[in-house]
């Protein structure tokens, strides 16, 4: 087993402030103990806010695990899906200045397209950004977030070519990061600079998020550190995966980088109606809007049931509180942002890891303890410390449990994937070729010196593995995202290649 030296809570790390400085001591035992017992070093940094402040700040473990650069409170971690509330505050805060309406259809801001199969006169701004479109665009979704072949022109045709939801009646929720994609195409029509500057002019700068950006290039600035992406589920947990983010993957459905504490401030700008450092950042109405009801739904994720959706945010029944939140999740990273209003009090965890830090793991202990400790009475006596030391050690206890023997399930998957046979009914360089899609790329599918196959779609790419059907592989372009690869076949003649849906015809 590798070992790692041991990471030092230092005050450049660990920042506490208030009363509750003793109690954030537990926090940080914590994941240190997580970091240990999975013997796992990936990043995590920690800011917690009550009123108009942060008053807590750390960070463990390391932002690039192979050249074992530290995390700080500095790092910034792509935050996947918790782009969201950011994008719908953008949104909202154009309605204020008069260049948009909730009610706006999409016909109306796109006058010059033609939706030939969703009824564009119906669909309103609100519907687009709190998942109630009724339609669809897997294209779009592809495009835009993995295989990052896309330009404003394409994306304008990806669009129009919306297709209904069987399961998704307008109105209705459906989580989905297609109306936040369609309406980026706006911003980008618009404002010429594109959704990206936009998003910088109207939320980061005023909120003085330093270290934020929609653009990955941003963090090749000097003086920005970026955490690089793992997952403890990979063959080689603590090496970095290949699919990094880049500018081209960077979307308003999941498109930015961003510290802890920067995205504290955004947590303090939401418990003050848009107050931060004294100032009025955002108008109090936009914010109030922000977090109100717009469509009733009952899900259940880990502890957090849910039971409506704002603009862009999650509202759940958490420790018989209200509480407003947006997660984020993807290769290689996993981000919990959440607060409640009624007790003034929120809470940010990053982690460059997307599976034992998820927010149904270890992140989801993480913020249980710090919300235990926030709701509780700020001096507690030796029974009640000795209370939560006894809860917090089971609910972890739980967490080891079901990563227990985690590798040797990984493996025995991997070997059963490996004992498949090829199921193909071509010699394998009939197979090989490039298989081209009218709006989002090409796929190309190669033979090595070693008789394996190569899929690449823009910028992924994987060794194909047998599938359980007739002239199918197996591909990981997602890394954890296994999925076949069907090749259509007319009188013996390769013609395309489907992959989820998608159509790719043969050059």
């Amino acid at each position: 087993m590798k070992s790692y030296p041991t990471i030092c809570l230092s005050a450049a790390l660990l920042v506490c402030s208030s009363s509750f400085a003793g109690q954030f001591d537990k926090i940080a035992e914590y994941v240190e103990k997580a970091k240990t017992v999975f013997d796992y070093p990936s990043g995590t940094s920690i800011a917690v806010v009550k009123g108009d402040k942060i008053i807590y700040q750390g960070s463990f473990g390391y932002a690039n695990i192979e050249k074992q650069i530290k995390a700080t409170n500095q790092t910034s971690y792509y935050i996947a899906s918790s782009t969201k509330p950011f994008f719908a505050l953008a949104a909202l805060l154009k309605e204020h200045q008069g260049a948009l309406s909730e009610n706006t259809s999409m016909a109306s801001l796109f006058p010059k397209i033609s939706f030939d199969q969703i009824d564009a006169g119906k669909v309103t701004v609100k519907h687009l950004l709190t998942h109630t479109m009724g339609f669809d665009n897997i294209p779009l979704v592809w495009a835009t977030a993995y295989a990052g072949v896309h330009d404003y022109d394409s994306r304008r045709k990806m669009i129009a070519k919306s297709k209904p939801e069987e399961e998704q009646a307008l109105g209705k929720y459906e989580y989905s990061n297609v109306g936040y994609n369609t309406l980026s195409v706006w911003f980008d029509q618009q404002y010429p600079h594109g959704w990206q500057q936009e998003l910088k002019q109207t939320v980061f700068s005023p909120l003085k998020m330093n270290h934020t950006s929609a653009k990955m290039s941003d963090t090749n600035q000097p003086g920005w550190s970026i955490a690089q992406p793992y997952s403890f589920f990979s063959d080689v947990k603590n090496q970095q995966l290949y699919l990094s983010k880049q500018d081209n993957t960077m979307h308003s459905a999941g498109g930015m980088v961003a510290t802890a504490p920067d995205i504290a401030r955004f947590v303090i700008a939401q418990l003050n109606e848009g107050k931060v450092d004294g100032k009025q950042v955002f108008p109090a109405s936009v914010i109030k809007k922000s977090q109100q009801l717009q469509v009733n739904m009952e899900q259940s994720y880990g502890d957090y049931e849910r039971f409506g959706y704002a603009w862009g945010w999650n509202l759940n029944r958490y420790k018989n509180q209200v509480l407003h939140s947006h997660f984020g999740g993807f290769s290689g990273t996993a981000a919990h942002i959440s607060y409640m209003l009624e007790k003034d009090i929120g809470v940010v965890i990053l982690n460059n890891d997307d599976a034992l830090y998820s927010n149904k793991a270890v992140s989801g202990f993480i913020a249980s303890a710090i919300y235990d400790i926030l709701l509780n009475d700020e001096q507690h006596t030796k029974e009640q410390v000795a209370k939560f030391d006894q809860k917090h050690a089971g609910e972890f206890d739980k967490i080891v449990s079901k990563f227990d023997n985690i590798s040797q399930r990984i493996a025995q998957h991997m070997q059963q994937l490996a004992a498949r046979k090829w199921q193909l009914t071509l010699p394998k360089k009939d197979y090989t070729g490039v298989y081209r899609h009218p709006l989002i790329g090409e796929i190309k599918v190669t033979l090595d010196d070693k008789n394996q196959f190569h899929a690449s779609w823009g910028n992924m790419h994987a060794i194909a593995t047998p599938y359980k059907t007739p002239d199918a592989f197996r591909v990981e372009l997602a890394p954890g995202q296994g999925r076949p690869l069907k090749f259509n076949l007319v009188d013996n003649k390769i013609e395309s290649v489907v992959f989820d849906s998608m159509v790719f015809s043969r050059r």
